[in-house]
C-alpha cells in the first residue's frame, strides 16, 4: 500500500478516536440539520452521526412511564430493536435466556396483525428482508444476533447500546443498562442473552467476530 494512503488512514482513524463519548453526545442531541458531519463513514466519509443518546426530554418521559410501573421503560423506536428489548422484559429482566427462547419470544411479539404494515407483519418484513450485500448475507438468526451484538456497542462513532445505558444511568439510577451475551448449558454450547439493568459493561462471548455495521 502506497505511503500516502496508509498516512491516510491512520489520520481518520485518530479523528475517530479524538470524539469522546460525551463530544458525540452533545452533536448528537442537536437536531438532524444542526449536526456537525464526522469522518466517521466508509473511507472516512464525511457523513451526520445517527443519535444513540436519550435528550432530557426522553429522560423525563421514561421517567414517568418508570414511576406508572413500567420496570424498564423502552427507548426505542418500534423497530428489531424496540422488540428486542420488549422479548427480553417479557422473559425477564436481569436473567439469561436461550437464543432460541428470546428468537421465539420475538416472532410472537412481531407476528402480529397489530405490526402489520401493507398486509405483513413486521416479523415477516423483517425475516424476508433483502439483504443490503449478497456476498455477506446471513439466515436469519445470524442476523437476529448480529443486531444483538451491535446493541452491545458502546463507544466508537456508533455506540448503538448508549440509550439502553441511559436508561440505567439517568432512568432507573443504577450503574448502567446493558446486553449480556453468555455462554450456557453443559459445556457452554448454548448462546444466552440478559437484559442486564445494573451494568456498565456488557459482557460478551469472547471468540465471537466484531460487526461493524447493524443488521436491522
Amino acid at each position: 500500500m502506497p505511503a500516502t494512503a496508509t498516512r491516510t488512514r491512520r489520520s481518520k482513524k485518530s479523528v475517530r478516536r479524538k470524539i469522546s463519548i460525551d463530544q458525540l453526545r452533545s452533536i448528537c442531541l442537536k437536531p438532524t440539520e444542526n449536526r456537525r458531519q464526522l469522518p466517521i463513514g466508509r473511507n472516512g466519509k464525511l457523513v451526520t452521526p445517527r443519535n444513540n443518546f436519550l435528550s432530557d426530554e426522553d429522560v423525563a418521559r421514561l421517567k414517568e412511564l418508570h414511576a406508572a410501573g413500567d420496570p424498564f421503560p423502552n427507548p426505542q423506536n418500534k423497530a428489531f430493536y424496540y422488540y428486542l428489548i420488549e422479548s427480553l422484559k417479557e422473559l425477564g429482566l436481569n436473567e439469561a435466556h436461550t437464543q432460541a427462547k428470546v428468537q421465539a419470544k420475538f416472532r410472537d411479539l412481531t407476528n402480529t396483525s397489530a405490526t402489520k404494515v401493507n398486509g405483513e407483519t413486521f416479523w415477516r418484513r423483517w425475516k424476508n428482508r433483502t439483504p443490503r450485500s449478497k456476498k455477506n448475507s446471513l439466515p436469519w438468526e445470524g442476523r437476529f444476533m448480529q443486531n444483538v451484538r451491535v446493541l452491545q456497542r458502546l463507544t466508537g462513532a456508533n455506540p448503538y447500546g448508549m440509550k439502553i445505558m441511559d436508561v440505567g444511568t439517568k432512568v432507573l439510577g443504577t450503574a448502567g443498562a446493558v446486553i449480556d451475551i453468555l455462554p450456557g448449558g453443559s459445556g457452554g454450547h448454548l448462546t444466552m442473552i440478559r437484559l442486564n439493568t445494573n451494568s456498565a459493561t456488557p459482557l460478551k462471548i469472547t471468540n465471537e467476530t466484531a460487526d461493524s455495521e447493524s443488521a436491522e
